[in-house]
């Protein structure tokens, strides 16, 4: 219809799947693409249209700006779809502080499916908890949270349906924090057997929100089914982990799944999240379970926050989700199964490693480096065999006689086998992007920059280099 309105009569429709991914025309061409692809291809639009931006990673938002002549992005305030707090706060601020950048701000309040106060619409609001908010903060509140003097509690699911403020405080959070919430959220949460409501709260007022699943206990009947690729549901981390470790004795294990966890948006970076972590952690032990574990669409600042509370990750998925952007990643912080969790996150990062170089060549790389970072002991593999020959062209690189390009032979497995191990060379937050960006990732010097970032790679390899002799105590072999 829009194209039509422009005057633009005749027009090539293309459809995938019954949905409308392209109109041509001899004026213009609008095509519909993934986030990933248009990330790829963003340099041949004139015009870039991110629809309900705030279900797409923040990262990945960022990513689309960079050298995009022009950008619209369109997102839901309000109900199921809306925003929540990370559109605003850590996407549209850093938008408004960049110099480079204009913008401008369109806010459309007039309702599109129904007219202004129809009744209908406000039922459903009411129904369906979309206009659901969290409790006001107060300064008082505030001193009591960043004091942590909190109150953690399992709520009775009876108690949670029958007390309306408790439900609209618990479910506001989300509405507020999670994009894209669904009616359904709320009936897994009541319904499902397995699955448990719990807050922190400070002065009696839910500051923050969690759905809590019990997973495990497989018996052999439901471990052979899975074996001939039965998906088992309400079993997650327990499926994952029987797939893809084959690790009987942990599917055999129970553990807490969580499912969400929202903090106030007034509440935010004052330690709320880590207590309930811990809280959740007790209440598994004083349960006689035997981990605690989650998935989440993976950042920077998210895995930051699972690894600084004792989670591990075993897992990352070889695709990006097609509607937000992000890779999801499983972290299990352990409590009876310590050595079958660390052999995992062994084993994961040995496979993370090889990874980086194809399915997450495109993972952002503070990311990548986190992960490797989590490392909990060496990964059973041989140290890289160098003679005198590689020694002496390495070494040449280093005294400036050489590119890196003619001793990328060398510096790929020496970077490898470096990632593969706990101890580390000393490199510095730079150093280590450019080294994982180059050497693992295999990203090109277009994507990594200019010259500086040439000398850089020069000294972290270097490093790299001099751990390694160290390390293996190695007299180079006659090649």
């Amino acid at each position: 219809k829009a194209m039509k309105r422009q005057g633009m009569k005749d027009f090539f429709v293309k459809k995938t799947d019954e949905l409308i991914t392209v109109l041509n025309s001899k004026y213009a061409r609008v095509e519909y693409a993934i986030p990933r692809r248009a990330l790829d291809e963003k340099e041949f639009a004139d015009i870039l249209i991110v629809d309900e931006a705030a279900g797409i990673e923040v990262p990945v938002l960022l990513r689309i700006t960079e050298d995009a002549r022009h950008v619209i992005f369109s997102t839901t305030i309000h109900g199921y779809e809306g925003t929540g707090r990370s559109f605003n706060v850590r996407f549209l601020k850093k938008l408004e502080e960049d110099p480079t950048i204009e913008v401008e701000k369109i806010h459309m309040s007039e309702p599109i499916r129904y007219g202004a106060g129809d009744p209908i619409e406000n039922w459903l609001y009411d129904a369906l908890l979309l206009n659901a908010q969290p409790a006001e903060i107060g300064k008082e509140d505030l001193d009591k949270i960043r004091a942590l003097e909190l109150g953690f509690e399992i709520l009775d699911k009876e108690e949670l349906m029958n007390n309306e403020k408790l439900l609209r405080e618990f479910f506001g959070i989300y509405v507020l924090a999670h994009y894209r919430n669904r009616p359904s959220d709320l009936s897994v949460l009541l319904d499902t057997p397995n699955h448990i409501p719990a807050v922190v709260k400070v002065n009696g007022k839910v500051v923050c929100s969690l759905h809590l699943a019990i997973e495990g206990g497989m018996d052999e009947e439901l471990i052979a089914k899975i074996r001939t690729g039965y998906k088992p549901r309400g079993q997650i981390i327990p499926d994952l982990v029987l797939k893809h470790y084959w690790n009987y004795d942990f599917s055999r294990s129970k553990g807490i799944r969580i499912v969400r966890i929202a903090v106030h948006p007034n509440a935010m970076d004052m330690g709320v999240g880590s207590f309930a972590l811990m809280k959740v952690i007790d209440w598994a032990e004083k349960n006689d379970l035997d981990w605690v574990g989650s998935g989440f669409g993976v950042s920077s600042e998210l895995i930051r926050f699972w690894l600084r509370n004792g989670f591990l990750p075993i897992h990352i998925t070889p695709q990006r989700n097609e509607v937000s952007g992000e890779y999801t990643v499983i972290v299990i912080r352990p409590i009876k199964v310590k050595d079958s969790v660390e052999r995992m996150n062994v084993e994961f990062v040995r496979r993370f490693i090889e990874y980086l170089g194809d399915e997450l060549s495109d993972l952002e790389t503070e990311t990548a480096i986190r992960i490797l970072r989590s490392l909990r002991g060496n990964v059973n593999c041989n140290p890289p065999i160098f003679g005198e020959l590689e020694a002496e062209r390495i070494t040449k690189y280093f005294e400036g006689l050489g590119f890196y390009e003619y001793i990328s032979d060398i510096a790929r497995p020496l970077v490898r086998f470096y990632y593969s191990n706990a101890e580390k060379a000393g490199l510095d937050e730079r150093e280590e992007e450019i080294l994982v960006a180059k050497c693992l990732q295999l990203r090109s010097w277009k994507e990594i920059g200019g010259e500086e970032k040439y000398r850089i790679l020069l000294n972290a390899l270097k490093k790299v280099w001099e751990w390694f002799l160290s390390k293996q105590k190695i007299i180079i072999s006659q090649s």
